[in-house]
């Protein structure tokens, strides 16, 4: 709880009084999708631990949510290491963008919707509300996140090594969440119109 407290009031002091420079650090996009995470969080892991806790669907639910957490920021930190102007550069990276779809697309979708059907269906009265919106929440990051992903991998499925602006495409995507990307609207890069 004091890590979420101390980190939102960093992000709003920034944005106060760093002017513009704490706008550019912190966008509203990056402040609202970790108000609506750490919300999602707090909203569900403590009833779930209590009421849950030793239920295998539970279990299941927090490492499909983590384990894709891990797989894509492993394949981004990855993808920063490729020189996508080589052929084998630009072949891994769209190995690797889509191996990360299909993975959000599994774990933050298609089993992420049974394993919270489930999960609602274990629980009754205010505590159904409380995982009812986390779900919800959890579900709206899901979306922003897999759309990302895919948008990164339709990029670069199109390019060829031998395309001119595919270094520009691979240093805006591969943060594209970042607080410093053209699509949060952070940092230097020029927006695409």
């Amino acid at each position: 709880m004091r890590f979420f407290g101390g980190q939102t009031l960093g992000f709003f002091s920034s944005q106060l009084l760093g002017g513009e420079a704490g706008l550019k650090r912190f966008p509203n996009v990056v402040v609202i999708a970790q108000l609506v995470h750490h919300a999602m969080g707090l909203s569900m892991v403590v009833p779930m631990n209590l009421a849950l806790g030793d239920d295998r669907a539970y279990h299941e639910f927090v490492f499909l949510l983590q384990g894709a957490a891990f797989i894509a920021l492993a394949t981004q930190g990855y993808g920063f290491t490729l020189d996508v102007k080589t052929r084998g550069g630009l072949r891994t990276m769209k190995l690797i963008s889509a191996f990360t779809v299909l993975v959000l697309l599994y774990s933050r979708g298609v089993r992420y919707v049974v394993v919270a059907a489930q999960l609602l269906r274990a629980i009754d009265g205010p505590l159904w509300y409380v995982g009812a919106n986390a779900v919800g929440l959890m579900g709206l990051l899901n979306l922003a996140m897999t759309g990302d992903a895919a948008a990164k991998f339709v990029k670069f499925a199109r390019l060829s090594h031998n395309d001119a602006g595919v270094v520009e495409l691979h240093r805006q995507l591969s943060g594209s969440l970042s607080p410093h990307s053209p699509r949060t609207g952070g940092g230097n890069w020029k927006k695409e119109h």
